[in-house]
């Protein structure tokens, strides 16, 4: 009887390490998809931003609105990643923004009409440079944009 129970705890004891370690491993594996997704929106909604400043002044040489439809296509793939990743707060503030490029794209005006947030009161602009700085700091590459990021510190002082 003493084996059997010996035998018994053991497998116990082996199915409570292989669950440990799966739970683990699949934890590590979903902040990483999350962060890979984050970097990849962050670098969409970096690009997309710049379009958008053209295609909201006006500016003759801007690209069409409709091309800011190819940035949601990135945002339809990388959505639920990021969702397991950050706060809801955070991806309802990321899925905002997409809602504005959605809204240029099709040629709805983003301008002005100020947009209400859980925060005050934001333009399209601001509460989409909100949701940029929110995907980088889910990315984890650095806690701010400030650091060794030159090419994005650059387009932040340029606006």
């Amino acid at each position: 009887m003493s084996s059997a129970l010996i035998g018994l705890v053991g497998v116990i004891a082996g199915v409570l390490v292989t669950g440990g370690v799966q739970a683990i491993l699949t934890s590590r594996d979903r902040r990483r998809d999350a962060r890979v997704a984050a970097a990849l929106i962050f670098a969409d909604l970096a690009t997309a931003r710049e379009m958008l400043d053209a295609v909201l002044a006006g500016d003759a040489a801007a690209p069409p609105a409709a091309d800011l439809y190819k940035f949601l296509e990135v945002w339809r793939e990388q959505r639920r990643p990021l969702a397991l990743g950050v706060s809801p707060f955070d991806f309802h503030t990321i899925a905002g923004a997409f809602n504005i490029l959605a809204n240029a794209a099709s040629g709805i005006d983003v301008g002005p009409p100020l947009l209400s947030d859980k925060l005050g009161v934001l333009t399209a602009v601001e509460f989409f440079d909100r949701a940029t700085e929110v995907a980088w700091r889910a990315s984890g590459m650095e806690t701010s944009f400030g650091g060794t990021n030159t090419a994005h510190n650059s387009a932040r002082t340029e606006s």
